[in-house]
């Protein structure tokens, strides 16, 4: 479709486009407003003066006059279009009013343009420089809408595909295309919601309305009254429907003629109750079979009950009193929000409630309804034989990500009237990311209303009128401790050289370097896959070669500190139970040990060491956490992996290695030939090292490295004194004394820790303890000290 084909479609709107220009809508609702209450102050005026009764009747006619443009306005604003789409109203007062030769120009200076730039998170002044700034103009003949798609959507994508300009400008300011065209959808949803509830006399405002009598052929039940109350809907609940087929199912259930009862089983906060609602709301516009039409939906509170009542005695005739007063009146919808606290309450009495809810399972005059989290229906109800035979399972499942979103639209009009700033899009979409990445083990729709309540509270404090993605990234940096956002000048220098700063710890290991680092730039970069760790890597090589020390260097230079490094000793792991005491025991109640790591520590370093010598079972669960970043504990909830840089260490391959670098061969040109060997011995299968991120083979350290280690470790003993007041000075000759000492090819640097210990240490030791060297001393050791 081309621009002339486009105003052809939207030529109809132009008598209110016209209007609008002339009138707009806003001046036209404060006219009315102020002729209605002038000719209700002249009328009770003309009680006392007739005179008055002219003028009140000339104010009712400009009042009435301006009420019949509303109706003309509202016949086009409501005017369907197969053609032209959904918001082809919105759509045709912007292309109306834009000039052929600046299509741009006219977007941009349209109200619904200046509105979705805003809601973009792109403010005025911003949208005022590119105006006067940019050099290409786009004309009608050079715009072109894509095919396939609806009209305003159409449109707004061709404005991007047609003028690089505007595109780069929409960029420039974090805002993907996605995520344009998601705040504008909803800018224009907004504004239709806010005209249907003025429409006062359309279908969906009327249904609202109680028949006077519905309720009159029903009873009443007082002791309900007492104990529990009626369903609350949420303002927030959205038009498209939030859990439309479960409610489906559950009306399906409900309709029964006998047995009527059902069970809603989801995890905390996948929106149980919202269920309900979204029934109560099929119930308010008559779309539920006959059997539901008038009936009321009342949430019994367990808790007003157990307190109100003294003994086992009084807590029986109450309850009961409660059910059969609700049977009788025959429009009841008995909900138990918390099945199992229910039936503990009745414990703590001694009473069976499930017995005497027994007499009312078949009944046709009402309907039970049970909600259970999975985890305590899977422990505590699944077992009993009366709630599988009286009840209907519906299991909720949470919200997929597009109705997630509209959820979270919803919430944002009623946060942006409480705290008084604008939520951006592109703020919503980024809470949404973020929520699925770094707290997988809450609800998203929670924890992504949590992120955005806290960044629109700091946002506030901090004098913004918009909260952007950077606003929600700043507050999840201070959650997590993780470095997000767009990254500033001293990280970049510190990335771009990470190199250097991981060479500072680790000698004589420059391939492993350079995977490690370049892993570390993906992930901070946000262009690595966010459903999958920070990074994976397998290490192999002979002892006492760098592994650990490289996954302690990991911790310090990512996340700031080499106690973000968190170790397993997989050599533990190698009995029948161990998965169990990895992810904990549903029989014992006991946690794991890694379910408890990652959720006290979800970001760092995940060293497992000794990895080949671990359980196969345990080896299958780490193929999972490495190529899906989560994991269930024994309860079914989730655990996320996806913050943690895990690194798998193993000697399984250190002979290998030994003997090729001691033959000369080079590793780089052998490493094939190296991973093949150990799948054929079948220390790991070929798809667990396909999934890890790298393979790192650590060589062997010469005479050079051992040196240089040998020097690092003298230094960190020179810090050690130097906290006591003694200074030791290093020579050549005592580097060239230990390195030579501790060499051992087989073991790597780690004799070397224990012939500074055996030597240097030791003399140091007996001069301080003899008093031959105190705080202020200056020492250094001769071959004669270290004999």
């Amino acid at each position: 479709m081309d621009y002339k084909k486009l105003k052809d479609t939207l030529i109809s709107w132009r008598p209110v486009y016209i209007l609008e220009s002339v009138l707009p809508h806003r001046l036209r609702d404060i006219t009315k407003k102020i002729t209605f209450l002038s000719f209700i102050l002249f009328s009770l005026l003309s009680i006392a003066r007739i005179s008055f009764l002219g003028l009140a009747l000339i104010f009712f006619s400009l009042w009435l006059v301006f009420f019949l443009l509303d109706c003309f306005y509202y016949s086009y604003y409501f005017k369907h279009s197969k053609e032209a789409g959904r918001f082809a109203f919105e759509l045709a007062l912007v292309v109306l009013g834009s000039p052929d030769d600046d299509i741009i120009y006219g977007f941009m200076f349209s109200n619904l343009g200046k509105k979705i730039l805003w809601r973009c998170g792109i403010d005025r002044e911003s949208q005022r420089d590119f105006l006067s700034n940019r050099k290409f103009r786009l004309s009608g003949d050079k715009f072109k809408l894509p095919e396939g798609r609806s009209t305003f959507r159409a449109y707004l994508e061709g404005l991007i595909a047609s003028d690089v300009e505007f595109k780069n400008f929409i960029l420039a300011h974090h805002v993907m295309e996605e995520e344009f065209l998601g705040a504008a959808t909803w800018t224009v949803s907004v504004m239709l919601d806010v005209s249907k509830s003025k429409r006062w006399w359309g279908s969906d405002n009327l249904l609202r309305i109680n028949p006077i009598g519905r309720n009159w052929s029903y009873g009443r039940s007082y002791s309900l009254m007492k104990y529990a109350r009626p369903l609350l809907v949420s303002d927030s609940i959205i038009d498209e429907g939030y859990h439309v087929e479960e409610a489906k199912l559950l009306e399906i259930v409900l309709s029964r003629t006998r047995e009527a009862n059902a069970l809603l089983v989801g995890d905390d906060g996948v929106g149980k109750m919202e269920v309900l609602e979204e029934l109560h709301k099929l119930m308010g516009k008559d779309e539920v079979p006959l059997i539901l039409r008038g009936k009321q939906i009342w949430v019994f509170e367990i808790s007003v009950l157990s307190a109100a009542v003294g003994n086992a005695q009084i807590f029986e005739r109450e309850l009961i009193k409660v059910l059969k007063e609700s049977e009788r009146a025959g429009n009841i919808i008995f909900v138990i929000p918390n099945m199992s606290a229910f039936l503990e309450a009745g414990n703590i009495y001694g009473v069976s409630v499930l017995a005497m809810l027994s007499p009312f399972f078949s009944s046709s005059r009402m309907q039970i309804v049970g909600i259970s989290s999975t985890e305590e229906y899977q422990r505590l109800l699944e077992p009993l034989g009366d709630i599988k035979q009286h009840f209907e399972k519906v299991t909720v499942e949470p919200a997929g990500e597009d109705m997630l979103v509209k959820i979270l639209e919803s919430e944002v009009i009623h946060l942006e009237n409480q705290i008084g700033i604008t939520i951006s899009y592109p703020a919503i979409s980024e809470a949404i990311a973020s929520s699925k990445k770094y707290f997988v083990d809450r609800p998203l729709a929670d924890v992504a209303t949590d992120l955005l309540i806290e960044s629109a509270t700091k946002a506030s404090k901090d004098g913004k009128f918009i909260v952007d993605k950077e606003d929600v990234l700043f507050v999840i940096k201070s959650k997590t401790g993780i470095p997000t956002g767009f990254v500033k000048e001293v990280e970049k220098d510190k990335l771009l050289n990470l190199e250097t700063l991981l060479k500072a710890r680790i000698v004589g290991q420059d391939d492993a370097v350079k995977v490690v680092s370049d892993a570390i730039r993906r992930a901070r970069s946000g262009i690595g896959n966010p459903l999958r760790p920070a990074g994976s890597f397998l290490f192999l090589g002979p002892t006492g070669v760098g592994k650990t020390e490289t996954a302690k260097a990991l911790g310090e230079v990512f996340f700031g500190e080499t106690s973000k490094m968190i170790r397993l000793d997989m050599s533990e792991y190698n009995a029948p139970d161990s998965l169990n005491r990895l992810i904990g025991s549903f029989e014992s109640n006991t946690p794991g040990t890694l379910v408890t790591l990652l959720r006290e520590h979800p970001y760092g370093v995940l060293l497992l060491d000794e990895f080949e010598k671990t359980d196969s079972k345990v080896l299958d669960l780490f193929m999972q956490i490495i190529d899906e970043g989560i994991f269930s504990d024994m309860r079914g909830k989730k655990v996320s992996a996806r913050n943690v840089i895990i690194v798998a260490t193993s000697n399984a391959a250190g002979d290998i290695i030994f003997e090729y670098v001691r033959t000369g061969k080079d590793l780089s040109a052998t490493r094939e030939t190296i991973i093949n060997e150990i799948i054929a011995k079948g220390i790991f299968r070929p798809e667990l090292l396909n999934r890890f991120d790298g393979i790192v083979l650590f060589h062997p350290l010469n005479e050079d490295s051992l040196r240089e280690v040998s020097k690092r470790l003298l230094d960190h003993l020179v810090q050690r004194l130097k906290s006591k007041g003694i200074t030791l000075k290093i020579s050549d000759s005592l580097v060239s004394f230990l390195t030579k000492k501790g060499m051992d090819p087989k073991f790597g640097a780690r004799p070397l820790n224990r012939a500074i210990q055996e030597t240097v240490e030791q003399i140091i030791a007996k001069k301080m303890i003899s008093g031959e060297i105190s705080s202020g001393s200056e020492i250094e050791l001769t071959e004669n000290d270290l004999g």
